[in-house]
């Protein structure tokens, strides 16, 4: 497809399309491949360029109050979040944003899961909660979006038991308080599925991408959309006409646009605009020592699934069932394994070396001594992503490690292909976060490069929140003993109740800025995610959930935004 640059363009260019999408992240491109060989001429509009780049990642700079982080979240994130090349947490104080052509795919593990039909809800514990579509409404464009992220079958639950080769393991909690959950991973062969890369890879003469334009305001005309105005770090000015525009450049970012563009259009916004900022919160909450985590780490770690000549890779957790969400008033959670690593693990050592950093050069030759096995089980993983093993042979070598081996196959994912010595497995929940409209986001008086102001962020974790979090891992040990499996040690805040204590962190799943609703007072957005009062404006992404349920977003992300692009087709073909 054709690529521009605004800094190639003439300052003050005038450009014109039917379709405007502000945004090339997973959405946006959703979007756009949705009007592939179609009669309408779509621009993608990319504030960021090609990959990631220091200059636009300044861009990404949020503000919020000094009381934000905990030292200890504020250490956790910088851990957590280091998957962005050019992210940093002085930069980024909450979400993390990657503005480049995939945008936040560059950065993800691709985990992916649908939303619970309970997560469509009006429900009483929760309030605000409920949205103005159900979830059989998006059934069909969940299986599209599973294709286009390079899915298996959407299946989330102890159902897919029966499409997995291996007998499930027993014994197993009661599913009317803890089932089984299991997300599964958009991946190609043995990576995660970028989509930016695979989007300029492909062809579509009716679609165009400019990149490094940042769209610094919304214009409209006679309550219908009519154009953006763009600008990039080099100076350069332009205006951009449109039939209708679609706003996909991340909650924050959504958010943002349509309040600067308020300020002398009102319409443009409401008392919801921004509000109901949500995250997913996650905390360690219990742990297993290095004798249980082989283990356990077996037991909820990864399978195949054979699907449409291929395999599909899904990681086994625990969820909250709908049952005691309801009978203990809380929000819909889950529970995940995560792998501790020695501190003399010899490929951390491997790496300190290899950047010649020699500040504990004798205790990691040492670490590298002890532990034969793990390197040359290292160096096997990087033999099957060499560029001198054919692609068709490596695709079937990895379909067969993932419907024989899972496992091996995960730790590539969660190492890079680096196996490590492990003293331990934690189990971190992650929790939906209930709306509440004092979360925001609002304009800071401080200013980006282009001379915008950047985002201003409240974000407060609530008990309810805190209380669900210990709960699920109190109910994870009550049953595993119950049962007889080994019981995890639960994290100190959990035991003794001391909810404040928990170290929090946002999962970088930012939601609900500009909510969908059924009308004007309760949202942003209506149920085709149209702006309300706004012909012709639309907004995309996680920024229209209501609710933010427990699962990580792209796949709701990607089916939303296909629903929206077949409304958007019958729109402009009227």
């Amino acid at each position: 497809m054709e690529v521009s640059d605004l800094a190639d363009l003439e300052n003050g260019a005038r450009l014109d399309a039917d379709l405007l999408i502000v945004g090339a992240g997973p959405a946006g491109i959703s979007i756009a491949r949705a009007f592939f060989g179609t009669r309408m001429r779509v621009l993608v509009i990319e504030s960021g360029g090609l990959t990631e780049d220091p200059v636009h990642e300044a861009l990404n700079a949020v503000d919020a109050s000094d009381d934000l982080w905990t030292c200890a979240e504020s250490e956790k994130r910088r851990w957590f979040h280091d998957r962005a090349r050019s992210w940093s947490h002085e930069v980024q104080l909450f979400g993390v944003r990657c503005r480049c052509v995939g945008g936040s795919s560059a950065a993800w593990a691709g985990k992916s899961a649908a939303f619970d039909p309970i997560d469509f809800e009006s429900r009483s514990w929760i309030p605000h909660s409920g949205w103005p579509i159900a979830h059989r409404d998006l059934a069909s464009y969940l299986d599209k979006a599973a294709a286009a992220l390079n899915l298996g079958p959407n299946c989330y639950d102890d159902r897919l038991w029966s499409m997995i080769d291996v007998p499930r393991p027993v014994p197993n909690p009661d599913p009317s308080i803890l089932g089984s959950f299991f997300w599964q991973f958009a991946r190609l062969q043995m990576d995660f599925l970028r989509l930016g890369p695979q989007f300029l890879r492909e062809q579509a003469d009716n679609v165009r991408l400019l990149v490094n334009a940042t769209v610094t305001s919304i214009r409209i005309k006679d309550r219908l959309f009519a154009s953006v105005e763009v600008a990039c770090p080099e100076g350069k000015r332009a205006n951009i006409r449109g039939r209708a525009c679609v706003v996909a450049a991340s909650a924050i970012e959504n958010a943002r646009l349509l309040l600067i563009s308020a300020r002398d259009q009102p319409v443009l916004a409401n008392e919801t605009t921004g509000r109901y900022l949500m995250d997913h919160p996650g905390a360690q909450v219990a742990s297993f020592d290095a004798t249980e985590a082989p283990r356990m780490s077996a037991r909820f770690g990864f399978y195949g699934v054979r699907h449409a000549q291929k395999v599909a890779m899904y990681m086994r957790g625990l969820a909250l069932s709908p049952e005691i969400q309801r009978r203990e008033e809380l929000l819909n959670c889950s529970l995940y394994m995560l792998e501790k690593r020695a501190p003399d693990d010899p490929w951390e050592a491997v790496k300190r070396l290899s950047r010649r950093d020699i500040s504990r050069a004798l205790a990691d030759v040492c670490a590298i001594a002890r532990s034969p096995g793990l390197i040359v089980k290292g160096v096997g993983r990087h033999l099957l992503q060499s560029r001198l093993m054919p692609s068709s042979v490596s695709g079937i070598v990895v379909d067969q490690l993932i419907r024989f081996n899972p496992n091996f196959v995960a730790q590539e994912f969660q190492t890079g292909g680096l196996p490590h010595k492990l003293t331990g497995l934690g189990v971190e929940a992650i929790s939906e976060q209930p709306p509440d409209p004092t979360n925001r986001i609002a304009l800071s008086e401080k200013r980006d490069g282009l001379g915008i102001p950047i985002p201003y962020v409240v974000w407060r974790v609530s008990d309810q929140s805190r209380r669900t979090l210990a709960r699920v891992g109190e109910l994870m040990r009550e049953e595993f003993l119950r049962v007889g499996l080994p019981a995890p040690t639960l994290e100190p805040w959990v035991k003794q109740k001391r909810y404040g204590d928990a170290v929090i962190l946002d999962m970088a799943h930012t939601a609900g800025t500009t909510r969908m609703a059924s009308d004007r007072k309760a949202g942003v957005v209506n149920s085709n995610c149209q702006v309300f009062g706004t012909g012709g404006l639309y907004v995309a992404g996680a920024s229209v959930f209501p609710t933010s349920g427990h699962a990580n977003p792209t796949l709701m992300i990607v089916a939303m935004a296909l629903r929206l692009a077949d409304h958007l087709k019958m729109e402009l073909a009227t």
